[in-house]
């Protein structure tokens, strides 16, 4: 380097030896082999939850919502999560095109999953099949327990102020179980069309509904692939249109 110096420090130069150990410990700009996991809050396309500052999954969910496109939508990758999670306040989704990828986990809640009206093209994507494992077909994949009062997904409103087209949900376990009020439920769509449901297990109480699809103002239908739903008083309440 005759024509730079280097400083450790503000007085104090750089030797060789420095300058190679700090260089060899640095990624090309061609390309370069890590020996660790690469951490950002986004790589390529997707956002990564785990980055996110918020006391737990569902806070730190909720900050990468807020950071993807308003008029594109973006993809935020939660699957970095395992174990038992906690998610303390609801998770409010109202961006259009926007996809969650769910982690191989089990989240406790009394808070709701809410899709907001109009809100189109929403994704939420589960990690196994019934988001079941080997062991149990109602854990080890992705797992929402919600012990509520409400419904632990909810797409549209009860003021059908809107249609809300496009919801895609799969490969996850909605169970009601942990709730003992009979106005529990597991997903409930007002005014919701081409939705999407495939690969889940509603599991609940027999004072509770599973799925109520409310079509008052419009419709609300779609398409349902491997959807069990097992446990509930009423399975399905289809109501309107």
């Amino acid at each position: 380097f005759p024509y730079t110096t280097l400083f450790r420090s503000t007085l104090q130069a750089a030797d060789k030896h420095y300058v190679d150990t700090e260089f060899g410990a640095a990624v090309p700009l061609t390309g370069g082999t890590l020996s660790g996991p690469l951490t950002a809050t986004q790589l390529g396309a997707a956002y990564q939850v785990d980055q996110f500052p918020g006391a737990d999954i569902g806070a730190k969910i909720q900050a990468c919502l807020s950071t993807v496109s308003a008029s594109y939508g973006g993809i935020c990758d939660a699957r970095n999560f395992t174990g038992s999670l906690s998610m303390g306040s609801n998770l409010t989704i109202s961006t259009a095109n926007t996809v969650v990828l769910l982690p191989c986990a089990s989240i406790a809640t009394a808070h709701q999953i809410i899709v907001t009206a109009g809100t189109r093209n929403v994704a939420l994507r589960g990690c196994a099949v019934r988001g079941g494992s080997a062991a149990s077909g109602s854990q080890g994949g992705t797992v929402l327990a919600y012990s509520g009062t409400a419904t632990a997904v909810e797409v549209g409103d009860p003021s059908y102020a809107a249609d809300t087209p496009g919801l895609h949900l799969d490969n996850a376990v909605i169970n009601t179980t942990g709730a003992t009020s009979a106005t529990a439920q597991g997903f409930v769509a007002y005014r919701t069309q081409e939705l999407d449901l495939e690969s889940l297990y509603f599991l609940g109480n027999s004072n509770q509904t599973g799925v109520t699809l409310d079509g008052t103002g419009n419709y609300s239908g779609g398409t349902f692939r491997d959807v069990q739903v097992s446990g509930f008083g009423t399975a399905v309440s289809a109501i309107g249109h």
